[in-house]
């Protein structure tokens, strides 16, 4: 309803206040609350539909034009987390995530084909809200539309805001996040349907972390269940799961959307997994468990209607996993992992208690959980041998981040390495020229910098841009829709 003021027609909709003058539109209040003028993006805050002329906001009640009478576009919240925008812990983009990503990189390849501007020349570089330690996620917390948030490893937590080009600090109510350890690679981030948008969870040396973030007034609090992470937060159907150390304890610490937090205990918790570096999780093949892969074996939550447990499994004894690699290249059967024995020798096995399989392997390979890489060479399985004769040349080592699933279009770096061994890229330690890619059926779209772990570093989505952060060099870079 619109109330005559002497500057204009005053609307209150829901709680919102909304001022008209002539065509023009301004958010005056939120809950009786006037925002901060640097909260520039009212679509994420209140929900608001943007205006025919692209430049101001309508109110989100409004279904249709005032200036037109045309439909309003809907405010759409597409998430993207770490590792890869879904929660199924592959490096494997699914759903309307593949097919946003897909459409962008299509157009991205015409235009940097077009002879005008590279990948190289057209990267906007972007100033980040530090210069190190940063993880990236796109979400709807607190808000009706995803915005872009950073998390630095010792507990800040920044907003973005895209109407200004500005970081906005939040600020803790009470506790604040806890500080955390893991690279990129062995990130994860959660959510679960909130008041407003989603709720968001964390893991750190703290503990496990369900995070509300109130954007009108720039803050959040933290809801904690106490104990030292083991790894990165997953998700298997309405549970959100976290591994634990608390006391001696080895445990998992559950949230869902209705209750707080609970636990149960990890059956045959050791040392060993205390000590194992644990990757991002992935759900298995049938949808009924949760695996975090780790040096020394991997972790696993299975579901059996409403119950839930879980298990530590060790791996064969010498043998070890190179989590890094990336996730377990799966079939028909199930997950096959990657594994190197006391005499250096490659070894995949079915990673099931029940049902020990395992073929060898020639060499070190990384994978996407669907393809498979022999430095930059592609086989079938990771059991295959590349043909020598036909790629008898292999240029690069290739780490890849992420791939498409329909097209096969994959987001990765690349090395020249002469001593064509695959650990010496993650072993260097050492500044080096590098390239982010990105290859489909042609000749790759590149970016090169010097940077010494260039592993570490993250690619994702965010407002119709593709975006790519490398950790150590504190480089933010942005290709958006020509």
């Amino acid at each position: 309803m619109a109330a005559e003021q002497d500057k204009g027609a005053l609307w209150r909709l829901d709680g919102d206040e909304w001022l008209q003058q002539d065509n023009d539109f301004r958010l005056v209040a939120v809950d009786g609350l006037e925002p901060a003028a640097q909260l520039t993006d009212l679509d994420y805050l209140a929900g608001a539909r943007h205006h025919p002329d692209g430049n101001s906001f309508l109110p989100r009640q409004f279904a249709f034009s005032p200036v037109s009478g045309r439909p309003l576009p809907a405010v759409k919240a597409m998430n993207w987390l770490p590792p890869c925008a879904g929660d199924n812990g592959q490096r494997v983009s699914a759903g309307d995530a593949d097919q946003a990503l897909e459409d962008l990189l299509l157009q991205l390849d015409q235009h940097w084909s077009g002879g005008n501007v590279t990948m190289q020349s057209g990267a906007e570089r972007l100033k980040p809200p530090a210069t190190n330690g940063l993880v990236f996620f796109s979400a709807d917390a607190g808000g009706y539309r995803d915005a872009l948030f950073a998390l630095g490893r010792g507990g800040a937590l920044w907003l973005w805001q895209r109407g200004s080009g500005e970081w906005l600090q939040l600020k803790a109510k009470g506790a604040q996040l806890s500080r955390h350890a893991f690279e990129h690679w062995a990130t994860a981030v959660v959510t679960l349907p909130g008041a407003v948008g989603s709720d968001v969870v964390l893991a750190g040396e703290q503990g496990a972390d369900i995070l509300r973030i109130d954007p009108l007034r720039l803050t959040y609090d933290v809801d904690r269940l106490p104990g030292s992470a083991l790894g990165a937060p997953g998700r298997l159907d309405e549970f959100a799961l976290v591994p634990q150390k608390a006391g001696s304890d080895f445990r998992i610490a559950i949230r869902t959307s209705r209750d707080g937090w609970s636990n149960i205990p990890v059956t045959a918790g050791d040392d060993a997994l205390a000590g194992s570096t644990l990757a991002a999780p992935f759900t298995s093949i049938n949808g009924t468990a949760l695996v975090w892969i780790g040096q020394h074996g991997w972790l696993q939550v299975s579901r059996n209607g409403d119950d839930l447990s879980a298990s530590w499994n060790r791996w064969s004894s010498g043998r070890e996993a190179r989590p890094v690699l990336g996730p377990p290249y799966r079939t028909g059967e199930g997950d096959w992992q990657l594994l190197q024995d006391a005499s250096s020798r490659w070894h995949t096995v079915l990673v099931d208690a029940g049902m020990p399989q395992e073929h060898p392997a020639p060499r070190a390979s990384v994978c996407t959980g669907r393809r498979v890489f022999q430095l930059d060479v592609p086989v079938d399985r990771p059991w295959d041998r590349y043909d020598e004769e036909r790629h008898h040349g292999p240029k690069h080592v290739l780490h890849p981040f992420l791939e498409t699933r329909q097209r096969h279009i994959l987001l990765g770096v690349r090395v020249p390495d002469q001593r064509k061994a695959l650990l010496s890229f993650y072993d260097n330690g050492q500044p080096q020229q590098v390239e982010y890619c990105i290859k489909s059926g042609g000749r790759p779209h590149v970016y090169a910098l010097e940077t010494a772990r260039p592993w570490n570093a993250q690619w994702f989505v965010h407002d119709d841009a593709l975006w790519l952060w490398v950790d150590d060099r504190g480089a933010l870079m942005r290709w958006s829709r020509p």
